[in-house]
């Protein structure tokens, strides 16, 4: 959007926002940091905005609007979207090592104008609720599958493209494993939320010092945990059918020439033009002699093998192109 970051007010070092009234009115003022859509840039002003337009729209505040939609539904009962001072269950924040390696407690406040960007307070437990919803691949009741897979794809890619942004999320890589999730920080407190959506798996860390590193914790856990995951979760793959024998063989057509081989226990049609093109797995239906293409820039087609009447493959309709069994 443009906007910038952060308050028109020292904020974070001076620990006190401005009222909502205050902040809007010296927004109209602010000019833009950049052009739109021309780099990618959080901006807690752009989240904070976000909250008056739920007002606006809905006729409740944000926090109303959120645990009525968000929370109760959920079960997130141990969530404040504003917390209290005096609430026996908020952790002391703390200041980062000074020159006696000591800390001091910092000063509790609420985000005002900022409320629906930097405010809630949460716990382990309804943040397990919380990561249950983003894992959660079926029925939802806050959102529909599509939307909530929607959140944790990459609509904004880094320029080295080694990272992104999704809805709302980030997403990035530890080693070959894709995941999504967000940090958070406010004085005293620091905080990494983080899931693999293909693993079924989540990591979450609260700490309450400014100077910790949770996203240090959190990569270590995937590192150390998650390939055990994997191998306790891994799924043998189920022998090949010996019916899968009359498919073999060489498959030509005008623009490309393929072979049908079973490796693997699976089926698998490779490129004899493409060498290097990684092979298409087939894998079986409820329909006879019908199975669905799992490669890369697909989306469950369909591949057919047709007969003659003496019972032999002659054809392999394959995306509903045909490439003739060669004799």
């Amino acid at each position: 959007s443009g906007l910038p970051r952060d308050s028109h007010e020292p904020m974070w070092t001076a620990c006190d926002a401005p009222e909502w009234d205050d902040f809007v009115e010296a927004t109209k003022q602010r000019q833009p940091t950049r052009p739109p859509y021309d780099k990618f840039a959080y901006s807690n002003l752009g989240y904070s905005l976000l909250g008056g337009i739920i007002h606006a729209v809905s006729g409740q505040s944000w926090a109303d609007y959120l645990q009525q939609h968000i929370l109760d539904p959920l079960g997130m009962t141990e969530t404040k979207p504003i917390p209290k001072r005096d609430d026996e269950q908020l952790a002391t924040g703390y200041s980062k090592l000074d020159k006696n390696y000591e800390r001091s407690p910092l000063p509790f406040f609420l985000m005002n104008g900022f409320e629906a960007s930097a405010n809630f307070a949460s716990t382990i437990n309804d943040l397990v609720k919380y990561a249950t919803f983003h894992l959660n691949k079926d029925k939802s009741p806050i959102l529909s599958s599509h939307t909530l897979r929607d959140m944790h794809r990459v609509h904004w890619l880094q320029e080295g493209w080694d990272s992104g942004y999704g809805l709302g999320l980030g997403v990035y890589k530890i080693k070959d494993w894709t995941l999504s999730g967000h940090g958070g920080a406010y004085p005293g407190y620091l905080s990494s939320f983080s899931l693999s959506r293909e693993h079924n798996m989540a990591v979450i860390v609260l700490t309450n010092a400014i100077d910790s590193d949770p996203f240090q914790y959190l990569e270590q856990c995937y590192k150390l945990v998650l390939p055990e995951i994997i191998k306790a979760t891994e799924k043998s793959t189920p022998k090949a059918n010996p019916i899968w024998e009359k498919y073999l063989g060489e498959y030509s057509n005008l623009w490309s020439l393929s072979k049908v081989i079973i490796r693997n226990n699976q089926l698998q049609v490779i490129s004899l033009d493409w060498v290097d093109a990684p092979p298409s797995i087939l894998e079986p239906t409820d329909e006879a002699h019908v199975f669905t293409v799992q490669e890369a820039g697909q989306s469950n087609e369909t591949v057919r093998f047709e007969f003659d009447d003496d019972g032999q493959v002659i054809n392999m309709r394959y995306r509903n192109e045909i490439s003739k069994r060669q004799s």
